[in-house]
């Protein structure tokens, strides 16, 4: 006999064997009640999101209190521009004030020469 024709019947009696037992045991088998287990894999998973939830950077309160803070750096950083932007503003007008004056002074200058 070929080692193949072997090979196919020991796979083939297997098969109808464990097919046997199962159909046997089937009744007992729905008759079981369903027990959950968790794997140990799963509880520590669980147990780093609790760790994870307790961390300060993870909680809502956090990031609310980060974003105030923020946003009153950057407003302060803001009300300093637009402080800095106003003065160079005032610096400007009071330079053209003085250059419009300059032209009358002399004006006035020349006229009392004049006489």
């Amino acid at each position: 006999m070929n080692s193949e024709t072997i090979y196919f019947s020991i796979s083939l009696f297997s098969f109808f064997g464990a097919l046997i037992i199962f159909l046997k045991n089937y009744p007992k088998i729905i008759e079981l009640e369903e027990k959950k287990f968790e794997l140990k894999s799963q509880k520590f998973f669980e147990k780093i999101k609790i760790r994870i939830n307790e961390f300060k950077i993870f909680q809502k309160p956090f990031w609310e209190n980060f974003l105030e803070k923020s946003l009153i750096k950057i407003r302060i950083l803001i009300l300093r521009l637009e402080n800095f932007l106003y003065q160079k503003i005032q610096k400007l007008k009071e330079k053209r004030k003085k250059e419009k004056e300059i032209p009358k002074i002399s004006f006035w200058k020349k006229i009392r020469k004049l006489k």
